[in-house]
């Protein structure tokens, strides 16, 4: 009984601390772009903290499968055909963005091509803040993948 109430603490605890703050919308984004064409869709991203944040958004190929095994991902990516703007940017208290994700289909690929992008909360670093003495920890920053 006292193992449970532990873990029900601990998990109430991290769930606090390590709360979502912000939304994405669409997760999953579906080009059909003929090859040498030209499409683009619309990201939404909402910040639903109480104070201003910072984004940032990658692409990056898929991630390994949930045994740790490796894809071919690299020969199928589209990472390099997605060009995101804007790719940093603030929001502030809930304030809504619209991100436009173009994707140029180069001519002679017809397959099917996939990637994700990542949208994640960050903090720019200030001089003052590098001036500092270093320390250790480490900071747990929220980030959500779209699957295109």
């Amino acid at each position: 009984m006292e193992r449970l109430t532990t873990l029900a603490l601990l998990l109430f605890a991290s769930s606090i601390g390590f709360t979502q703050d912000f939304e994405v919308a669409p997760v999953k984004v579906t080009f059909d772009c003929e090859p040498g064409q030209i499409q683009s869709k619309i990201l939404y991203i909402r910040n639903h903290a109480s104070e201003k944040q910072q984004f940032n958004i990658t692409t990056a190929d898929l991630p390994d499968d949930s045994l740790g095994k490796k894809k071919d991902n690299a020969n199928r990516s589209c990472k390099e055909w997605i060009t995101l703007n804007p790719s940093f940017f603030d929001l502030n208290p809930n304030e809504t963005r619209e991100v436009k994700m173009v994707l140029q289909a180069p001519p002679g690929h017809s397959e099917t091509r996939w990637c994700m992008v990542y949208v994640s909360a960050t903090e720019e670093q200030t001089a003052l803040g590098a001036d500092k003495q270093m320390k250790t920890g480490v900071k747990v920053k929220p980030r959500i993948g779209v699957r295109v």
